[in-house]
């Protein structure tokens, strides 16, 4: 027992003991009593005394790393080497991304000296050259042929046998696990030991309790766990099944039962078990957020990393703006094992999950941005269609409808079409192949109506942007006969003069004069329709448009219809196809067959060409047209960082206003006082106010600004953002005094001008408040020239000036309404993608707010229980409730622990979740044991939780609880200073529903007392009645409800469990007995248990708590009560009309009787 006293004892005093003591961990330590130094003269010294030990060997490795890096100067001849070059040719970097291969290796390694080493590692050369040349071995490698389990490699002379990985399997790196192809099923594995270790330790201690268990999980396992997972995004579903054993583990070791909800454990007001789900929430998405803002080498692999998947997965513009959760279940419905498990992928989907995005970057979408479109074919394609399809897509780099339409968008273009396309892999010599030639195919089978002319389906074309614009020809290859075509090569070409003049013909090759520049071709005619896909050309036997020129050349060239026409007009059909005389598709004579071409699409293309060649219309890109980005080119800082707005709000013209006023002040020194505050914080009429005051140097009066802030509005933001305001109205030519009484302000100001502290993106995103508005401040700081002096001032003291500007802003609060809100941007070089919930910046430390978001979901989730239906339609102090339900013994810490406060804990856990054991809840483990028992005093009714305390053998017993209830309510009132008339204070607490002895569903009622359940409106009669402080109110409640816990546990239900003993030893039940499963789960069980009602109403759903918070400053449990109000009115709405159709139901069946 002292053993486990000790163990108890150490979570408070010593927790790495306790740790070491349940998991067993051996006690290494290194004793040195003894060590030899030498002394000012170079003589070897014995030290023995303990203290001058410990003393020398701190020193020795505190110095024995060396001096501290530091920056070399280069020499002056040697500038001009080290300084960069101006020019260089692009030509250089176009083998940089081409793979290494084995033979370069080899060849660079056959370069290197003999007899010399790498700096860093000491590998001699010769070593490296061992290592590469057994690679030649393996460069046939494959998923056909892999390596035999053992391979043996040459090193010289030697010959070493080496066992592969399997290509499935995992190797560790640096203490971390990677699996080659990013599978993280070995990380899974990992996670089911830790799980299975920890209950193996703690199942073999004896008193280990709740605190021990929960500390041991949360400082322990989680740490283990999220460190072997950062590679990797597991499916919440996964997570949550790994959890399942140690929750199980839990609930048996406390006693609980089976079907007690894993809500009491997860949620930080009951138990606070943090379980993996919540972890990786935090820590991925703060991790992802960190890496996507780094400014340093990671930040760029980021960059690359988007733009390869932004190819990847053929999306119009960044990864992080373009990727939603609808199109996330399509990626991973594509058979691609690498989107499954792709690192950003699942860090996206992460975000969007939990309803994080990122704010618009001007800058990083028109980067980003593809050019064409607008309209996507992901969204125009069937879903299933383009899941099959991806390949041959992705391959062909097709992302827009307007790259498989013609010009008009109108009709989709064949394959043959598709080659002359300039963006597709199809333009070589090479036919398409057949498995593309049938994706192509089921694509043209989904989205046109016609066979023959492939047109679109209205539907379709209805959803298509801009259809009748057309600025450029979509990357239409027309290739000129300047290359000299074969005699016989099919051409086609437009006419430039003469009354035929842009009219679309086709013909074949006689003959070109390149000097002339003019080209001879017999005209053909076409015998199909424009549209249809398959064009028929047969030679023209003589027309208007050639005949003329047939005769004339009759003696040189024979053609009953010649056609004469500039080089330049005219152009090959194809660049691969019928660009010789034999053609291969002759119907008959003088008769040819063009598969897969239309008339219409060569005629769309010449007469767009000439358009665009002559500026007929004008030509440039295709979402130039359709967004129009606001790229600030040289803008003062007041446009870069403040967003103008509406046209009623005025801001950022009357900071631009008061800017110029400084500057043609004649004073050199400016002072500039800031201020700002918040009044009814906490509630929904909150209010927040900054203003700023500039003087001159005789205290003159040059302008002022007043503002008014949304969100995350408390004081520290106000006087940040007057801060803010004033470094924006910093004129280059004048010195700027600014006085605050913020302690923050100064706090961040030193330290991000700190020149021996670089404060990075990690140090920023971890302030406590308005780290996005501090992300402006820094790059505005880092750009000053001038001298900027910030001077703290004491709030309230005797500067008249910084008072004045404190009364101002008070006085503003009564027309706030006159004030505009200053907008900002929040898009900084070292901030380029600023995180949002909901639509809001979050403005306060990330991973806090992750972990404020879970453990609000874990506060929604124990109310959205079943069994608390009730307290989502009553107004509830929850803040009593769960101090009531933490607090076992007065002076208990938050560690402090021992068998008796565990057991009172979970005693009034099972009460608030209405699982004590009653004969009802020990049906559910062992109902062949107690199918046919009643209650343990009447024998006539069910015992459940509630005729416990309502049975007619313990109604005296609990009025007489009641009665005592009220009595020690109005001695904690006297005790804790409250003022009341003693006559009248009985009538008053007697009409409180909640200490009415019988149960209703609508009202509170003393159950609830018992239960742990602390009224709103009892809470609100304690403060009126002069209770000063909140801490005292939840006292005096959490005082009263252990007074109820005891009272009904001394004369209820111990007797209760007493009788209910001697009948289990008249039955001959044994503890052998009540542990054994049943053998029969018979229908009478799965009727009277398993079937219950399910109550969804009033339901919390949407984090309304964080709203609040991030709105009015609220606490996470003040918004039950607004959600309650509005969900009673419609629960009592709901029962009206229920109410009203019942009589209206009974009136019909009565008038139908009669």
């Amino acid at each position: 027992m002292e053993a486990i006293e000790k163990r108890q004892q150490d979570l408070e005093y010593d927790q790495r003991r306790m740790i070491d003591s349940v998991m067993e961990r051996e006690f290494k330590k290194i004793n040195i009593d003894r060590l030899i130094v030498q002394d000012q003269d170079g003589e070897d010294v014995l030290v023995t005394d303990e203290n001058q030990i410990k003393i020398l060997v701190a020193n020795h490795f505190q110095n024995c790393a060396g001096s501290v890096n530091c920056e070399k100067e280069i020499p002056d001849e040697w500038t001009n080497e080290y300084k960069p070059k101006e020019d260089i040719l692009k030509s250089v970097y176009d083998e940089v991304l081409f793979p290494i291969t084995i033979e370069e290796l080899i060849e660079t390694a056959k370069m290197l000296p003999p007899k010399k080493a790498t700096g860093p590692t000491g590998i001699t050369y010769e070593d490296i050259k061992l290592t590469i040349e057994p690679m030649k071995g393996m460069k046939n490698i494959s998923r056909k042929k892999p390596l035999d389990d053992i391979v043996k490699i040459k090193f010289g002379e030697d010959i070493i046998e080496v066992k592969p990985t399997p290509r499935n399997s995992n190797s560790r790196f640096l203490g971390v696990w990677i699996s080659a192809f990013n599978d993280n099923s070995h990380v899974i594995q990992q996670i089911k030991d830790e799980i299975s270790a920890i209950i193996k330790n703690i199942s073999c201690r004896k008193g280990i309790t709740d605190k021990m268990m929960i500390y041991l999980f949360n400082m322990l396992i989680i740490p283990i766990i999220e460190y072997r997972s950062q590679l990797y995004v597991i499916e919440e579903n996964i997570l949550d099944s790994l959890m399942a054993k140690f929750r199980s583990f839990f609930k048996n070791r406390l006693k609980f039962a089976r079907t007690a909800p894993n809500a009491i454990l997860e949620t930080n007001w009951i138990y606070n078990l943090n379980n993996f789900v919540a972890n990786q929430r935090q820590a991925k998405i703060t991790n992802f957020i960190l890496q996507i803002n780094d400014t340093g080498i990671l930040g760029r692999i980021m960059e690359i990393r988007f733009l390869n998947v932004q190819q990847q997965l053929l999306l119009e513009n960044h990864p992080l703006y373009v990727i939603d959760y609808k199109l996330i279940q399509k990626i991973r419905k594509i058979k691609n094992i690498g989107f499954k498990y792709h690192f950003i992928l699942n860090n996206i989907r992460l975000m969007l999950e939990n309803k994080f995005s990122i704010a618009d970057n001007a800058g990083l979408l028109t980067e980003y941005n593809i050019e064409g479109g607008p309209t996507l074919l992901r969204d125009v394609i069937s879903d299933d269609v383009y899941i099959k399809n991806f390949n041959m897509l992705q391959e062909n780099n097709l992302i827009f409808v307007d790259q498989i339409t013609t010009l008009d968008k109108n009709y989709l273009l064949s394959i043959e079409e598709m080659e002359l396309k300039r963006y597709t892999k199809l333009i070589s010599t090479k036919r398409m192949s057949q498995e593309h030639r049938k994706s192509y195919e089921r694509i043209i089978i989904d989205l046109s109506c016609s066979k023959i002319s492939f047109k679109i389906k209205a539907q379709i074309h209805d959803k298509m942007l801009a259809i009748d614009e057309i600025y450029n020809l979509k990357g239409t290859v027309l290739l000129p006969t300047t290359v000299l075509p074969e005699k016989g090569a099919t051409i086609v070409s437009r006419i430039t003069r003469g009354p035929f003049q842009n009219r679309t013909i086709f013909g074949r090759v006689i003959k070109t004069e390149v000097d002339s520049k003019i080209i001879y071709f017999s005209h053909f005619e076409t015998l199909t329709d424009d549209f249809e896909k398959n064009v028929i050309l047969r030679r023209c036997e003589g027309c208007e448009l050639g005949t003329l020129n047939a005769e004339v050349f009759k003696k040189e060239i024979k053609s009953k219809c010649l056609i004469i026409e500039r080089i330049d007009s005219t152009f090959l059909l194809s660049p691969n196809r019928w660009n010789k005389q034999h053609h291969l598709k002759r119907l008959q004579k003088n008769t040819y067959y063009y598969e897969g071409i239309s008339a219409n699409f060569y005629d769309e293309a010449l007469r767009y060409n000439y358009a665009f060649n002559n500026n007929i219309i004008e030509h440039r890109l295709d979402n130039g047209r359709m967004i129009q980005y606001d790229v600030p080119i040289n803008e003062d800082n007041i446009d870069k960082y403040l967003a103008k707005g509406n046209r009623y709000n005025i801001s950022n013209q009357r900071i631009k206003q008061i800017k110029d006023r400084i500057k043609i002040d004649s004073s050199n020194n400016i002072h500039v006082y800031i201020d700002g505050s918040v009044i009814d914080n906490g509630s929904e009429n909150i209010k927040s106010i900054f203003g700023i005051t500039i003087y001159d140097d005789k205290e003159r009066l040059i302008d002022k600004y007043f503002s008014t802030i949304e969100q995350w509005l408390t004081s520290t933001k106000a006087e940040t953002m007057a801060f803010f305001i004033a470094l924006l109205l910093i004129n280059e030519d004048k010195n700027f005094i600014v006085y605050t009484d913020s302690s923050n302000v100064i706090k961040n100001y030193e330290l991000l001008t700190n020149k021996w502290l670089s404060t990075t993106t990690r140090d920023i995103l971890k302030f406590d408040k308005n780290n996005a508005l501090w992300f402006n401040i820094k790059e505005i700081l880092d750009s000053f020239t001038q001298q900027l002096e910030v001077i703290k001032v004491k709030s309230h003291s005797d500067n008249k000036l910084h008072n004045k500007l404190d009364e101002e802003i008070r006085s503003w609060y009564n027309m706030e309404d006159r004030l505009a809100n200053t907008l900002i941007k929040y898009n900084t070089e070292q901030y380029k993608f600023p995180i949002m919930w909901n639509g809001y910046i979050i403005e306060m430390n990330l991973r806090r707010f992750v972990r404020l978001l879970s453990r609000t979901q874990g506060l929604e989730k124990f109310l959205n229980l079943n069994r608390n239906w009730r307290y989502r339609l009553l107004d509830v102090k929850w803040e009593i409730v769960f101090s009531y339900i933490n607090k076992q013994v007065i002076g208990e810490t938050t560690y402090k622990t021992d068998r008796f406060i565990s057991k009172q804990k979970r005693m009034k856990v099972q009460r608030l979740i209405e699982e004590i054991p009653t004969i009802e809840q020990m049906k559910k483990s062992s109902y062949e044991i107690y199918q046919d028992f009643k209650c343990v005093f009447c024998y006539k009714k069910k015992e459940d939780f509630y005729h416990v305390w309502t049975c007619r053998h313990n109604r005296k017993i609990l009025k007489q609880i009641i009665k005592r209830t009220i009595d020690k309510l109005i001695g904690l009132l006297k005790e804790y200073g409250a003022t009341f008339d003693e006559s009248k204070i009985l009538t008053d607490i007697n009409k409180f529903d909640i200490f009415f002895p019988k149960f209703r569903e609508d009202k509170f009622n003393f159950i609830d007392l018992i239960k742990g359940i602390f009224p709103k409106q009892l809470n609100d009669y304690i403060e009126k009645l002069g209770v000063v402080g909140k801490k005292n109110i939840i006292n005096l409640g959490t005082e009263l409800l252990q007074y109820v816990m005891d009272e009904t546990k001394q004369h209820i239900w111990m007797p209760r469990c007493e009788k209910l003993k001697v009948i289990e030893k008249n039955h001959g039940i044994t503890e052998k007995d009540k542990k054994r499963s049943d053998i029969n789960i018979g229908k009478e069980k799965q009727e009277d248990i398993l079937q219950r009602p399910i109550n969804l109403f009033g339901r919390y759903e949407d984090l309304e708590g964080v709203k609040e918070y991030i709105l009015f400053g609220k606490e996470i449990l003040d918004f039950t009560v607004v959600v309650n109000r509005s969900v009673l009115e419609q629960h009592i709405n709901h029962q009206e009309d229920k109410i009203n159709v019942d009589l209206q139901n009974n009136t019909r069946e009565k008038t139908t009787h009669s």
